[in-house]
């Protein structure tokens, strides 16, 4: 039985650091990527308008951007780590009470107080859904503040389900 999504129709803001999360090695571009994220998102009830934007040092990557926004930091992941935090506190000022699902496409974020800090602001306010794509499994700290986390590399392919969805 699946239980109703109150942010099932609510726009989607992906902010993606390609610096710490590269497209996996392979046959794949950033049309599977992203194909492969509206998949996963629509398999977890999030179903509305879709924005994807990309921080990082766009020429590593190799691929084309088209239908992207893209925001170039070089290869600094401090610099991309930095805009990213400000796109999503952006984000809880621009939609006052509409609701919003982000979903922060990033490396470890464990010890980056300013996310941490963020994502509480968000969850605290009721401002929507925070959802996880890493490298690596994330902090227990950070696994318990957002609502769904995936492993990056697992997303990009499509081959995993969310370790874990809550939902108030």
């Amino acid at each position: 039985m699946t239980m109703w999504n109150p942010f099932c129709e609510a726009e989607i803001e992906v902010l993606w650091d390609v610096n710490d999360c590269p497209i996996p090695y392979g046959h794949l571009d950033t049309t599977d990527v992203k194909c492969n994220i509206i998949r996963a998102l629509q398999s977890k009830g999030y179903h509305g308008l879709l924005t994807i934007t990309a921080f990082g040092d766009l020429d590593l990557v190799g691929s084309d951007f088209n239908g992207f926004c893209i925001f170039p930091t070089g290869a600094n992941d401090l610099s991309s780590r930095k805009m990213i935090l400000l796109d999503f506190l952006s984000c809880s000022l621009s939609y006052g009470s509409k609701p919003k699902v982000v979903l922060l496409i990033v490396g470890d974020i464990s010890r980056h107080k300013g996310f941490k800090r963020a994502i509480d602001v968000w969850n605290s306010n009721r401002l929507g859904v925070v959802l996880l794509a890493q490298p690596q499994k994330a902090s227990q700290e950070v696994h318990d503040a957002v609502s769904t986390e995936w492993l990056w590399e697992k997303l990009a392919t499509a081959s995993q389900s969310p370790q874990r969805l809550y939902m108030e």
